[in-house]
């Protein structure tokens, strides 16, 4: 559990398994021809799964409450790591390419499900330590993911990127049109994960309340492009 600039809440993971890494190579090279997405940036190169935003109007953290909050983040990041670790990942049977009428996907006016060849193997794995190659990140991308994360160790140089303004929860409901591609996560999110997330909204909302808006978890996703 991270919070990346503007404040946002993201479950990060160790980077794209393989054959995700795939999919995206695959995207890429047939994207002008079929499915004329929008060209990448960084957001979608590491991969994560965006939980919530800060509040239209809230104040900006200060260093103390930046430190409470990523001390929340990390509290549950190690039961994640510590209690789920041993069953099943987050399994990627499908990505789904959708046209979107709100930038969190919370409602779509289509969506395609494509169903990936063996599901089993892939896996968002910060949640699996499955020991087979096609479910580990290389090196290249668990590299790309810790220089992101590591950016918050020193909290007075990372905090005015959180308190960057941008990226509130009403632009990710605003009426806007677009198309991207995602795998959805929410149909196979094990139980335990699901019950830490649960618990860490409500550490966070009794921390800091009313800041936070949280999106449905039929939306949550992992942008591939």
């Amino acid at each position: 559990l991270f919070i990346s600039w503007n404040g946002c809440i993201v479950l990060v993971y160790d980077g794209f398994p393989p054959p995700l890494v795939q999919a995206k190579m695959r995207i890429t090279n047939n994207n002008d021809v079929m499915l004329r997405l929008k060209e990448e940036n960084f957001g979608s190169k590491w991969p994560k799964t965006t939980l919530g935003a800060v509040n239209d109007g809230a104040d900006e953290l200060s260093l103390e409450q930046f430190t409470r909050l990523r001390d929340i983040c990390n509290r549950y990041s190690k039961q994640i790591i510590n209690n789920i670790s041993t069953n099943n990942g987050i399994k990627v049977d499908s990505l789904s390419i959708v046209e979107y009428q709100q930038r969190g996907l919370e409602k779509l006016s289509k969506r395609i499900d494509v169903p990936l060849d063996d599901p089993t193997t892939k896996s968002c794995n910060d949640v699996d330590e499955d020991s087979s190659s096609n479910s580990t990140p290389s090196e290249e991308e668990q590299s790309r993911v810790n220089s992101v994360i590591s950016e918050w160790n020193d909290v007075q140089a990372y905090l005015p990127k959180v308190n960057a303004p941008g990226s509130r929860i009403e632009s990710y409901r605003q009426d806007f049109c677009g198309r991207t591609c995602v795998a959805f996560i929410i149909s196979t999110m094990p139980a335990p994960l699901r019950d830490v997330l649960s618990e860490f909204r409500h550490a966070v909302d009794e921390e800091f309340p009313g800041r936070y808006g949280w999106l449905d978890e039929t939306s949550l996703h992992c942008t591939l492009r």
